[in-house]
């Protein structure tokens, strides 16, 4: 992992445990709309994240942004550089998202 994304990791206070997911980073592009007030993350990682630290990092960054204006949203998007999706892991973002559905019906 290069230097600036350790910086950005460090500086929202991503766990130790969590930024290791990232050492294989290829590539790391904030992106803010300022009339929609939204923060998209965009990164490319070898290894995809495990739902647990997706959401972490997702929340750290959120809390993070939210100090400055309570009203932006968070987007973070990754793009893998190899096909290989674990059926587990899978298992688990499907949970996570039926959860969040269960948790704010639209």
């Amino acid at each position: 992992m290069d230097a600036y994304v350790q910086n950005i990791l460090t500086k929202i206070n991503l766990s130790k445990t969590d930024a290791t997911f990232f050492e294989s980073i290829s590539y790391f592009y904030p992106h803010f709309d300022k009339e929609r007030r939204i923060m998209s993350i965009y990164l490319t990682l070898d290894e995809p994240l495990p739902a647990k630290v997706y959401v972490s990092t997702l929340e750290t960054f959120t809390k993070y942004f939210k100090q400055s204006d309570d009203r932006v949203r968070v987007i973070l998007n990754v793009k893998l550089t190899k096909n290989c999706y674990d059926s587990k892991i899978i298992k688990d973002y499907i949970t996570y998202y039926v959860e969040c559905k269960e948790k704010n019906p639209e």
